[in-house]
């Protein structure tokens, strides 16, 4: 158990993240035994409240997930400090103490895409890479752009279990962006996983490492890493009644409808992206659109509620 308070922390209060002791656990993924599935987690008390923050992540080295897991807990970790931190100063300040929900429109919310990453250019284009795959995953799901399976197929066979790797008609002017799922119907379980990166093939694996990851933590039930009640809802919902609901609404998203020769799915002209933190061991990056032309998940979620909840975390 780790005191916020008491936490070594530098001359901004910032949490000396390297000092911190992480436990990490291992275990082989059931949904791709070539796959490690790392957990790391601290749990830490605020103003007598204790809570655990965690990060997951998967690949085929184990040091190579324990970094990336490693890296997701203190994105995290950071995003809490900073929710706290601006709380904090407002009541300090003798104004009226920031609203959650104001918290929420700066980090930690759908329009935003966050990183954090040791090296700073990988930390913004990773940040920039979220926030377009959330555009893409909102207009999957609850709009008009299609996708088309990829000819290679996720490595896990298994009885009553399907699996997919979808990318879009159209193409995407960041990258390569790519979709994995996995319907396993005798657990009434189903999980997606996306990813955009410079190559296919780079995307298609980082995808599926997702979903994999996904898949573990609902078989083994594991605790929710969100910190958001909402994305907590949505992590529990992912194993139940709506599995085959979900299945159904993403395969009827398959097929193309003349979309191939049109333009590119492009960047906002505005994007805006800001190193939130820098520490020892790595930068926190949110990467926003400061204009309200440019819907992602939680948009696309208020405006079409007749349509079966999303997956999306």
């Amino acid at each position: 158990m780790h005191d916020w308070s008491k936490m070594q922390s530098d001359s901004r209060g910032l949490p000396e993240l390297a000092e911190i002791p992480v436990r990490y656990f291992a275990r082989r993924c059931q949904a791709d035994p070539n796959l490690w599935g790392v957990k790391a987690g601290i749990r830490v008390t605020h103003s007598g409240q204790s809570r655990p923050v965690v990060g997951f992540s998967c690949g085929e080295e184990p040091e190579a997930a324990w970094q990336r897991a490693r890296s997701e807990l203190f994105e995290r970790l950071l995003t809490a400090w900073l929710k706290m931190s601006w709380a904090e100063a407002s009541f300090r300040e003798s104004v009226a103490p920031s609203t959650a929900a104001a918290i929420e429109s700066l980090i930690g919310r759908d329009a935003t895409g966050l990183a954090f990453h040791p090296d700073s250019s990988q930390a913004r284009a990773h940040a920039t890479f979220e926030l377009m795959e959330r555009h893409i995953l909102g207009r999957i799901w609850y709009d008009d752009l299609r996708i088309q399976p990829l000819e290679s197929s996720p490595r896990w066979s298994a009885p009553n279990v399907e699996t997919a790797l979808y990318t879009t008609v159209r193409q995407v002017e960041l990258g390569h962006f790519v979709l994995s799922s996995i319907y396993d119907k005798r657990n009434e379980i189903f999980v997606v996983g996306s990813a955009i990166r410079e190559t296919m093939n780079e995307a298609a694996e980082h995808a599926w490492e997702e979903a994999a990851v996904m898949h573990d933590s609902q078989l083994n039930d594991s605790q929710s890493p969100y910190v958001r009640p909402q994305s907590r809802e949505r992590h529990r919902s992912l194993r139940g009644a709506l599995s085959k609901d979900r299945f159904r609404h993403l395969q009827s998203k398959v097929g193309s409808t003349g979309e191939g020769g049109m333009r590119a799915i492009a960047v906002p002209s505005r994007l805006a992206r800001e190193q939130l933190v820098q520490t020892s061991v790595g930068c926190l990056v949110r990467s926003w659109v400061p204009t309200g032309d440019f819907a992602l998940v939680s948009d696309y979620r208020a405006a079409n509620t007749d349509i079966v909840r999303d997956p999306f975390c």
